[in-house]
C-alpha cells in the first residue's frame, strides 16, 4: 500500500517540513531518538553524520555512500534496488512504485521494532556517536591527510 505524502504531511503524530535552517535543524537533532533519510539519490550523506554526530542513530537507505556510514549496527538501513554502482535501479513506473512500497513497509517494519525494542535505542545512539567521532572527524582527517603528504615528501 503507497502512504499519499498529503496523510504523511498532515498527521498529528508527524512534524513535517519542507525546508528548515540548518542551525534549527542541528539543534533539533540533540532532541530526537531516530534520524530518517529515506533517500533515494543523496551523494555522501552529511545528514547521516550530523544525527551520529549528535548522538541520534538513523534510519536510511543503503544506497550510494549510506552504506559506508551507516548499517544496521549503528542504525537501521532500508534495502533499495540499486546498480553496481550502489544507486537506485529503477528503470519502469512500476518499479518505482514496488520500490516505494517496499521502503514504507521496510520503514513501518523498523519503527515498529524500534517501538517494540526501545532499548536498542541507547545502544545504537551511543554506537552512532563513536562512529563519527572515530571515523569522520576533522582531526582524524588532518592526521590522515598529514601521513599523506609525510610519506609523499620523503
Amino acid at each position: 500500500m503507497l502512504i499519499p505524502m498529503e496523510i504523511m504531511e498532515n498527521h498529528p503524530s508527524m512534524t513535517f517540513y519542507h525546508h528548515i535552517e540548518n542551525y534549527q535543524l542541528l539543534e533539533m537533532m540533540k532532541t530526537i531518538d531516530v534520524g530518517l533519510l529515506p533517500t533515494w539519490a543523496d551523494t555522501y550523506g552529511y545528514s547521516v553524520l550530523e544525527f551520529q554526530a549528535s548522538g541520534c542513530p538513523v534510519i536510511s537507505t543503503d544506497i550510494r555512500a549510506l552504506p559506508e556510514i551507516n548499517d544496521n549496527t549503528i542504525g537501521w538501513t532500508i534495502e533499495m534496488p540499486k546498480n553496481e554502482f550502489r544507486e537506485i535501479q529503477i528503470k519502469s513506473k512500476e518499479q518505482k512504485i514496488e520500490a516505494r512500497i517496499s521502503l514504507q513497509n521496510q520503514l513501518k517494519n523498523i519503527v515498529l521494532n524500534i517501538l517494540k525494542h526501545p532499548e536498542q535505542l541507547k545502544r545504537k545512539s551511543l554506537g552512532a556517536y563513536d562512529h563519527v567521532t572515530k571515523n569522520h572527524s576533522v582531526e582524524g582527517y588532518m592526521e590522515k591527510l598529514d601521513a599523506i603528504y609525510e610519506e609523499q615528501f620523503r
